[in-house]
This record gives C-alpha cells, sequence and structure tokens, in this order.
C-alpha cells in the first residue's frame, strides 16, 4: 500500500474536503470498457483517497491529487499497471491527505493500447 502521510499543506476546511468525507464514492466514471472511481474515507492518520478500476483487459492508470495551500498548490501523482477486473472493482492505490487539506482529484484509466478508458474529476 501506498500513503503519503503528514502534509504540510493545511488549511481552512473546505466544501471539497466536506463533501468527500461524506461520501463514499467521491468521482465515478465508467464506460463499456471498464469503470473507475475514487472512495473517500476518514482514517486515523486523515483523510484517505482510494482508487479502484473495473476493466476487461489490463492497462494502466494515473492518479494526481492536486492538494491548495494559502501560498499555492501542489501535485501528488502516482502511477502504474491496472490489472484486468471485470467481476470486481481492484484496489490501484491509497494517498492519505491531512484532515485540513483542500483538494482535487482525478484519476485516468488506460488500457494496454493507449485508449482511455475512464477518467474522473
Amino acid at each position: 500500500m501506498i500513503k503519503t502521510l503528514g502534509l504540510a499543506a493545511v488549511a481552512l476546511a473546505s466544501t471539497t474536503l466536506i463533501a468527500a468525507a461524506q461520501t463514499p464514492e467521491r468521482y465515478a466514471s465508467a464506460s463499456s470498457q471498464g469503470a473507475c472511481y475514487i472512495a473517500s474515507d476518514l482514517t486515523g492518520d486523515g483523510l484517505r483517497l482510494t482508487a479502484w478500476s473495473t476493466s476487461a483487459e489490463p492497462g494502466s492508470y494515473r492518479l494526481v491529487v492536486t492538494q491548495r495551500t494559502g501560498g499555492g498548490g501542489f501535485d501528488i501523482v502516482q502511477e502504474g499497471d491496472a490489472p484486468a477486473s471485470y467481476q470486481q472493482p481492484e484496489w490501484l492505490s491509497d494517498i492519505v491527505l491531512d484532515t485540513e487539506a483542500r483538494f482535487d482529484a482525478r484519476l485516468s484509466l488506460w488500457d494496454q493500447h493507449g485508449q482511455l478508458i475512464c477518467q474522473t474529476g
């Protein structure tokens, strides 16, 4: 499991954070080839964003979380192989953010030929 803990970006709680903490699936997207989504839940370490996918064939994914601070922002990027998993969702990645963080998250899933299957955010 990949985790990014203790990020220095601290800001006022935003509606983005509140919506993410209260909604099991923050972003979701689907096509005839598969689907992808980002789920969120509160843990003892912070707000965990988890990337999931379903696809008939293996491919690759890219998760980008843009965290905003008072003086700007930065991206956290995780990418890698996405296994075929059409019957049930397959875990791709986790990122844990500070509970006071303001952020946007995007997940993209491609097939093994580089064709976009789904994109969220």
